[in-house]
């Protein structure tokens, strides 16, 4: 049998392949979500086309590989033309991160995420005021720093970062974080994301009151109260005591390093866990 190309194949939008156009659209779809396994099965089920593993990997990652293709295009037309970006939210939420992630033979390699949502007004849970964000986009790659906070310009200018009236950026506070902040929206409201800062505190505390014992916990509870709801320079006092008593217990000199780190870590970024003011 001659394979060719058959003239209305473009005409009546069919993709190179087997599958019509829906029908790769949906793989794609579930294959972003799901391993790719399940996403056969699944298609399999809602469709009765039956796909195997391997073509669900290499059409989704096609797909993938298009997608990005036009991305990278667009974020150069945005350098060359400048174009003005269209009207951002009142409040905004960015949120950028770095996670590691298995590939195959195992070997491991760090992804970054930019998150980005509109922020909503405040409502009470349990008596508590709580934010929520709503309508929230991403954007990954695999690459480095100064690369992925260019690319990312794609996502920053179509959610209109630049424009919004009120941008927060809730990070774990690295450095290379500060400069992507830096470059999409230098006077964004920067906040260490408070499970970091808590961990950063129990940290200290577990030198001197030991790994989960009843002493640590009724120390952690109300301190981890205190740096929600007061300034942050009660807790830097608190942390500082600590440094005091693990000297005082002469502790392992590993054991001090780390209430030391802990401290000069959340005192520099003090700006940042100032949570109290972020609620109001």
């Amino acid at each position: 049998m001659v394979r060719g190309f058959f003239p209305l194949d473009e005409e009546l939008g069919l993709a190179p392949g087997h599958f019509t156009p829906r029908l790769q659209e949906s793989l794609v779809r579930l294959g972003s979500w799901m391993p790719f396994r399940h996403a056969a099965q699944e298609l399999e089920f809602f469709t009765g086309v039956p796909v195997s593993e391997a073509t669900a990997r290499r059409i989704t990652e096609q797909w993938g590989a298009a997608y990005v293709s036009v991305q990278t295009a667009a974020v150069e037309e945005l350098e060359r033309t400048l174009p003005r970006p269209p009207a951002g939210p009142a409040r905004q939420l960015l949120s950028v991160d770095g996670a590691f992630v298995p590939l195959v033979g195992g070997e491991w390699t760090e992804v970054k995420t930019l998150a980005l949502g509109v922020i909503a007004e405040p409502v009470l849970e349990r008596s508590e005021r709580v934010v929520h964000t709503r309508e929230l986009s991403y954007f990954s790659r695999q690459s480095e720093a100064h690369d992925f906070t260019r690319l990312a310009l794609v996502e920053t200018h179509r959610r209109g970062v630049e424009t919004a009236q009120r941008v927060c950026a809730v990070t774990d506070g690295a450095e290379w974080l500060q400069g992507f902040i830096d470059f999409h929206r230098s006077d964004a409201v920067r906040i260490l994301d408070f499970p970091h800062a808590a961990e950063y505190v129990a940290q200290a505390g577990r030198v001197v009151y030991g790994e989960a014992t009843p002493e640590f916990q009724a120390w952690f509870e109300p301190v981890c109260h205190r740096l929600k709801h007061q300034p942050p320079d009660e807790v830097l006092a608190e942390v500082r005591q600590l440094l005091k008593q693990a000297e005082v217990k002469a502790v392992s000199p590993e054991s001090v390093a780390t209430v030391q780190t802990s401290l000069q870590y959340l005192e520099t970024r003090r700006a940042m866990i100032a949570y109290a003011d972020f609620q109001h």
